[in-house]
């Protein structure tokens, strides 16, 4: 037998307890009583004959508890033993990680992890069963337990290297959490009822800054698990990197000054001055290259200008830098989205200006993201190509019913509608768009003007004013709107309401689309809204919120699973996806797109366009510093050991781990914690029995 924590075998020195106290009586039993000696004070006779033990079970049942108490506390187990290399219980398991991410590019890196992770599965294999996953962003088995077993033992080492052989360095980021946690859920399954002895991760890594541990911290780790850390070594200290860089404040990009990048140097380099330009096709600079000066753990943005001609694809190229598989960057010039908004009502003419005047003048413009709004009459329905490709269906005026009837389709398909409630003859416009029986009264404020007094700020709508600078509503006047009662609008949602608490915008949700309606008009006869600053944020967040009108992300990271519908348009459903070795895949709109397998330029390509999307190496592969095994540990990693070379113990007996494994399964200490309560009872029975026969001879003696 052995115990998981044997230090608690020393409370069995308690033992001594119940035989001090059954030695130790300071009165005799037996009493006669004197009643002219009952005002006189007590004194106890002096014993003449040695003490002796007169219950020898009740001191031994006492004793026993407290033996079994300390036996449970110590956590004694029995050790399980088996011949290694079979699947019987308590044969060793190993998971060797090899890590494949884009910083094991670098010079040697690749063949140095392939090695370390042979020796690992050599060393492991005269112990128990193994089994190898190469792992980047997410991990994949390359050899599972079940391929081990099964193979003849003379031909399991040779079925490794081959394995791990075919296994080739990707272009995508590293994330260590989540391969630890599949090879922690590997060893943790129980196999048919089996149970195992040692249970080791071997993790083959370059151990970089930017692996992403994070989600360790959250991990709960299976018990009896540990983690071998197997670190590979670059030739060289140091590195550079040259990544794309966000406009600041997250702004749209301006594509007239040129690329923005960023200049990253890592702690441990030694270099700190670089050169930035356009690569040619034979690797070298077009034009003349910006001097870029980088210290040691820090990084600079610089805008490189377009070369000759103008914005178009390109790579920027860093040169200064020995590790070159971060150096280069495909470019692609900011994309001109453009947004087709549908508008129903009066022409823009007219003195005052009407709602039409205002909603041309506010719609969002710029670089990236060109409107075109399209003008019907209230009798006019828009055709079907042009609701199609519309993301916005305004309605400003009442129109008929064939128009109304087209606006719920709309809805229903999916599009978002905005409907200005000028005055309260759009009521049956309203009651067909919605399906439900509104009446409008038209409400003039006693104050002359009304004002929004309560906005909800998580509504996507309104979100971009959460901030307390941008909150304040307080100088839009609104001199007339429509009274509605928001519980005869089925599905209607209220996100801004007047100081009166009158419902100011509503939410309509209809199917897969929505209706928003402004119960007052924007223009001047009705309100200051259009004369405000807020009026074309206003339209930006609801153009926005339907999901057109957002230009494709700068860049893609080579390995990232991304949705189709971040680089399809919303008008198109398929499109195909061109490689730069000029496979294509295909990509619908609803899936998420996992083709984008290495750097450079990928082409999309539907019916009546295309578009060039820049796939680049993750940004966090150029953070390559050696990263402290102590971190591992901070976050909650089993870490056993870490050395380089792999180091198993000399048996299952000996493993710490194992030894947790077998007293967690086998449980004795609950047996004799039963144990102690039952000896327990007995005990106080026998002790309740004779205390009575003690009380009956003392009564019967003074009677």
């Amino acid at each position: 037998m052995n115990f998981l924590a044997p230090l608690f075998l020393l409370g069995a020195l308690a033992i001594a307890a119940p035989v001090i106290f059954h030695l130790i009586r300071r009165t005799t039993r037996d009493r006669q009583r004197f009643g002219s000696l009952m005002f006189l004070e007590q004194t106890p006779p002096r014993l003449t004959k040695r003490s002796r033990i007169e219950h020898w079970l009740l001191l031994l049942l006492r004793a026993a508890a407290l033996a079994l108490l300390a036996l449970a506390f110590a956590r004694p187990f029995f050790r399980a033993k088996a011949e290694p290399g079979t699947s019987a219980d308590g044969a060793d398991r190993t998971v060797v990680l090899l890590d494949k991410s884009a910083s094991l590019r670098r010079d040697g890196m690749w063949d140095a992890a392939k090695e370390r992770a042979l020796t690992a599965v050599e060393q492991a294999s005269s112990k128990g069963d193994v089994a190898v996953m190469t792992f980047d962003r997410a991990a994949a088995p390359v050899m599972r337990f079940e391929d081990w077993h099964q193979a003849a033992p003379d031909a399991r080492m040779a079925l490794a290297k081959e394995r791990i052989e075919a296994a080739a360095p990707s272009w995508s980021g590293t994330n260590v959490a989540s391969a630890l946690m599949a090879a922690a859920e590997m060893l943790a399954e129980k196999g048919g009822g089996k149970s195992w002895g040692v249970r080791d991760v071997v993790l083959v890594t370059d151990a970089q800054e930017g692996c992403r541990l994070e989600a360790l911290q959250g991990y709960d780790w299976p018990k009896g698990i540990g983690i071998r850390i197997e670190t590979v070594a670059p030739k060289r200290a140091g590195n550079a990197g040259l990544q794309l860089a966000a406009e600041p404040g997250g702004t749209a990009p301006d594509a007239s000054k040129g690329a923005r990048l960023r200049v990253t140097n890592s702690p441990d380099a030694q270099g700190e001055s670089f050169e930035v330009g356009w690569q040619k096709t034979d690797g070298e600079f077009d034009g003349k290259a910006l001097s870029v000066y980088v210290p040691p753990g820090q990084s600079r943005i610089v805008v490189l200008p377009w070369p000759q001609g103008g914005p178009k694809n390109g790579r920027a190229m860093l040169r200064g830098d020995s590790e070159t598989f971060d150096n280069v960057v495909a470019v692609t010039p900011p994309p001109s989205v453009t947004v087709p908004v549908i508008h129903s009502g009066e022409g823009a003419g007219g003195d005052p200006p009407g709602p039409l005047f205002f909603l041309q003048k506010a719609l969002p413009a710029g670089p990236s993201l060109t409107v075109t709004l399209a003008h019907h009459a209230p009798d006019a329905v828009p055709t079907a190509d042009v609701l199609k490709t519309a993301a916005l269906w305004v309605i400003t005026a009442p129109v008929a019913k064939e128009v109304a009837a087209a606006v719920e389709t709309y809805a229903f398909r999916g599009g978002t509608v905005l409907i200005m409630l000028g005055s309260a003859a759009m009521a049956p416009a309203l009651q067909a768009m919605t399906s439900s029986t509104v009446t409008l009264t038209e409400v003039k404020p006693e104050k002359k003007y009304a004002l929004l007094g309560t906005i909800d700020f998580t509504h996507p709508l309104f979100s971009a004013f959460a901030e307390p600078r941008f909150s304040d509503f307080t100088k839009i006047r609104f001199w007339n709107y429509n009274r509605l009662d928001p519980a005869a609008v089925k599905d209607a949602k209220v996100i801004a309401r007047f100081d009166s608490g009158d419902p100011a915008v509503l939410e309509v949700k209809k199917e897969k689309g929505r209706i928003f309606v402004l119960t007052s008009g924007w223009h001047s006869a009705s309100s200051q809204l259009a004369l405000s600053s807020k009026f074309p944020s206003l339209l930006g967040s609801l153009l926005a919120s339907t999901g057109a009108g957002v230009p494709p992300p700068a860049q893609f990271f080579a390995g990232e699973p991304v949705p189709a519908a971040s680089f399809i348009p919303a008008s198109i459903e398929k499109a195909d996806v061109i490689s730069p070795d000029g496979k294509s895949a295909p990509a619908a709109r609803g899936d998420i797109f996992g083709g984008f397998a290495e750097p450079g330029w990928y082409h999309v390509k539907w019916e009546g366009g295309q578009r060039d999307l820049a796939v680049n190496t993750d940004p966090s592969e150029s953070r390559t510093a050696p990263l402290a095994v102590e971190e591992f540990e901070k976050l909650g990693a089993p870490v056993v050991n870490h050395a380089n070379t792999v180091k198993k113990p000399s048996s299952s007996e000996d493993s710490p781990a194992a030894a947790e494994e077998s007293e967690g399964r086998q449980k004795i200490w609950r047996w004799l914690i039963a144990a102690v309560f039952t000896v327990l009872l007995i005990e106080t029975l026998l002790g309740t029995r004779a205390a009575r026969r003690y009380s009956t001879i003392e009564g019967g003696s003074t009677a």
